[in-house]
């Protein structure tokens, strides 16, 4: 048998791994928080619908786009950036308040703790 072939004996535990993502993306997208997803670089990768009412933007806006182009404000000094991004790096939670900026312009004051995740594409 190849590695690639499967028995079935494989199915249950697959359909189990499907739905167990289904119901993850189900309550992320349901979820009341802004949820959003970035590489290593701040390039934005995936945008809960919360994201979209809180900030205005469809997910094809700012999908490919590095968060700070998107969302910084000038009411969030760089040092406050630069501190945060090393924070992420190092994998700790991240609690913070940033004011951030909507697509019409408005400022949107977000606090809440960050956390980094290493997850494989």
């Amino acid at each position: 048998m190849s590695a690639v072939e499967k028995t079935p004996a494989d199915a249950p535990t697959e359909a189990s791994a499907r739905d167990q993502l289904l119901r993850l993306q189900v309550a992320v997208e349901a979820s009341g928080e802004v949820i959003f997803m970035t590489d290593a670089a701040g390039v934005i990768s995936y945008v809960n619908p919360e994201f979209v009412r809180v900030y205005g933007y469809q997910p094809e806006e700012v999908v490919g786009h590095a968060t700070p182009r998107v969302l910084k404000s000038d009411l969030t000094p760089p040092e406050e950036y630069a501190a945060f991004w090393r924070q992420l790096r190092e994998c700790t939670v991240v609690r913070r308040e940033f004011v951030n900026r909507t697509k019409s312009g408005q400022t949107s004051w977000r606090a809440a703790p960050i956390r980094s995740s290493p997850v494989a594409s």
